[in-house]
């Protein structure tokens, strides 16, 4: 990757969230709080699938991955990444493990 195309990826990057912050309304009410609930899951499911080469080879992953970010949400409102990952995590050996 050249520096340029660096360059332009982290320009577009901070651009549209700096216009975004800038121009649209602030949240509130129900959808404030889905949007503060969805940075832990997303990380967790994007976690799982690195951190599992079973994402790739199970027939059940599918499955696994929707248990996975099921857990994630159930336990997102206590705000801590560590935990939504552990969850995560777990889904889906349990899946896994389930299926064998």
């Amino acid at each position: 990757m050249s520096t340029g195309l660096l360059v332009v990826i982290a320009l577009v990057t901070v651009g549209s969230r700096t216009l975004a912050l800038a121009f649209l309304p602030t949240p509130s009410g129900r959808a404030l709080d889905v949007i503060e609930r969805m940075p832990a899951p997303l990380f967790a499911s994007l976690a799982v699938l690195a951190a599992t080469d079973a994402a790739r080879s199970a027939e059940g992953a599918p499955v696994g991955l929707f248990v996975a970010c099921g857990c994630a949400m159930a336990v997102s409102g206590r705000r801590s990444l560590a935990l939504v990952l552990v969850a995560g995590l777990t889904g889906f050996a349990l899946t896994l493990a389930a299926q064998l």
